[in-house]
């Protein structure tokens, strides 16, 4: 490997462990972790520390799809334990599983010689739609590790091997269903794993929506709280769903519409944190959206750099 490609895997695993940090620190994104407020079981410097551990999974991930020897599942695996091992708290399973593939895309768009955004976005289906059986046994591994409240025993049908199932490798490899199949199975109650098999059609079209924001407002803060705002008043929030309910997943998507109406206007930043303390003092955690944005939040990173982070309204 020339140095060459080793500084471009330090670049874009260093971004990849940047957009986790700048998700995790925009204040005040209602319902979730941020530098302002916290819950017990997410802490924010565990967001922080997580950051900093997955930055090298990323970079070896790039290193051995560069080499043409990578597993998804594996990596994901991999990535989920580092965040159990170095901070003790399960904060980031949504976010690994959607940066994992897109590590592995730029690894392949690196190691071919075209290491472009467009290269990046383009080869993330693929590298979803290529993983095998062993893929999922090293995802199950991976749930089964960090052990997800809201993924509970029999939460499946149709054929679908329980996460919990203490046979799930041999029925997994028995039934031939590959991690692609689990996760378009998952993808009907859970918004990440559908952004995942799509390619990240909602992080790609997001993204437009935080660069006119930081346009706009040329603050970095504002314009991340806004673009989440935004895809809370268009999506539901599958996390929110399964633990309270679709009737209060729709009354959060419809809050946060009211919030987004006030966007240009001075009071936005106090209906914000109102919103944030109303959901925080429920317990609904909008965590799936999160997670999305913290993909946008990359996608931005790989396409624009992080000048834009340090840019502030004057």
């Amino acid at each position: 490997m020339t140095q060459a490609t080793r500084n471009l895997v330090e670049r874009y695993s260093t971004l990849l462990a940047f957009s986790i940090a700048l998700e995790v620190s925009a204040y005040p994104k209602p319902g979730n972790t941020h530098r302002l407020s916290e819950y017990r079981d997410k802490p924010y410097l565990a967001f922080l520390l997580n950051s900093i551990a997955l930055k090298d999974v990323f970079e070896r991930t790039m290193r051995d799809a560069i080499a043409k020897r990578v597993s998804l599942g594996k990596v994901v695996y991999r990535a989920a334990r580092a965040t159990v091992v170095y901070s003790g708290f399960n904060t980031s399973l949504g976010q690994i599983l959607l940066l994992s593939p897109l590590a592995i895309s730029i690894g392949r768009c690196v190691g071919t010689g075209t290491p472009s955004y467009e290269c990046f976005i383009g080869n993330y289906k693929a590298v979803v739609e290529e993983t095998t059986v062993e893929d999922s046994v090293w995802f199950y591994r991976a749930v089964r590790l960090v052990k997800p409240s809201y993924i509970r025993r029999g939460d499946v049908d149709g054929g679908f091997v329980d996460v919990w199932d203490p046979g799930f490798a041999d029925k997994l490899r028995a039934r031939g269903h590959r991690l692609v199949d689990v996760l378009q199975y998952a993808s009907r109650v859970d918004v990440v794993s559908d952004e995942v098999v799509s390619g990240l059609k909602r992080s790609r079209a997001l993204l437009g929506v935080l660069e006119k924001y930081v346009t706009a407002f040329r603050d970095w803060n504002k314009a991340v709280v806004a673009t989440f705002i935004e895809l809370l008043s268009t999506e539901i929030d599958t996390l929110v769903s399964r633990k309270h309910g679709y009737t209060v997943a729709m009354e959060v998507k419809r809050e946060a519409e009211k919030v987004k109406e006030r966007l240009f206007d001075p009071s936005f930043e106090e209906r914000v944190s109102e919103l944030d303390r109303s959901l925080k003092s429920r317990m609904i955690n909008p965590g799936s959206l999160a997670d999305l944005l913290t993909s946008t939040i990359a996608l931005f990173l790989l396409k624009n750099g992080v000048g834009p982070v340090f840019t502030y309204s004057v």
